[in-house]
């Protein structure tokens, strides 16, 4: 009877406590690495500066703008509809933009040239440099009829009347806002705020409030965003 080499690994013991090895510790190890791997694209997006944490962790709820906004966001522009939905325009890089007098169009700064100025579609079409006929509109810091002047100070927004009377403040977060604008209507004030809990942690989103500085709301959750403008 032919008899197995004594120093062979294949005898019935051995492929016993081998084919257990596998069964026990190989297949759970490679069950592991497997979900790990599957799981790499959610983790690495996860801390990517594109959308902002829940509202657990926010200053302010989220809500819908109501109307028509514009901001930079890392040197593009981005349009938030009055129902909330965004649209990035990628291929436009900027320094700073506004709407023109009518609203149809985008007046901009292009980030290569800051000092020059051109307009476009709203899609990001038809570029070309200003001239006499594209007439550019800037909310600055006062009301649409000109009695009231919203700022920033101290890290949160206050109105006063135009001569700089009766000063109020409109918001109280921790976090700070900086840059208000009016709506059109001088109905609303949109501004940048910060929406983390934590100040080692903060990062800027666009809030929008109503004149007295009630219904304070996140319309937008792109990270490190500014100069928010109201289409006219």
């Amino acid at each position: 009877m032919q008899k197995t080499p004594p120093f062979s690994i294949f005898t019935d013991r051995n492929a016993a406590i081998f084919l257990m090895g596998i069964i026990f510790i190989g297949l759970p190890t490679c069950a592991v690495l497997l979900t790990y791997y599957l799981d790499l694209p959610a983790k690495s997006t996860h801390n990517k500066n594109t959308v902002a944490p829940s509202c657990r962790t926010c200053s302010y709820p989220y809500g819908k703008p109501d109307d028509e906004l514009l901001f930079i966001y890392a040197g593009s522009l981005v349009l938030v509809d009055e129902d909330g939905n965004e649209t990035v325009l990628r291929d436009v890089r900027v320094c700073d933009a506004d709407w023109s007098a009518d609203g149809a169009k985008i007046i901009f700064s292009p980030a290569d040239n800051c000092q020059a100025s051109y307009v476009m579609e709203t899609d990001g079409t038809n570029i070309h440099p200003i001239t006499s006929n594209d007439l550019t509109s800037s909310i600055g810091e006062y009301s649409p009829d000109g009695s009231t002047r919203v700022f920033s100070s101290n890290g949160a927004i206050s109105i006063s009347n135009s001569d700089g009377s009766d000063t109020q403040q409109l918001t109280s977060s921790k976090f700070g806002e900086y840059d208000p604008v009016w709506s059109s209507d001088g109905s609303k004030i949109a501004f940048v705020c910060e929406v983390h809990e934590t100040a080692s942690d903060s990062v800027s989103a666009i809030c929008i409030m109503n004149a007295d500085g009630s219904d304070i709301r996140i319309v937008s959750d792109y990270w490190q965003s500014h100069s928010p403008r109201w289409r006219p």
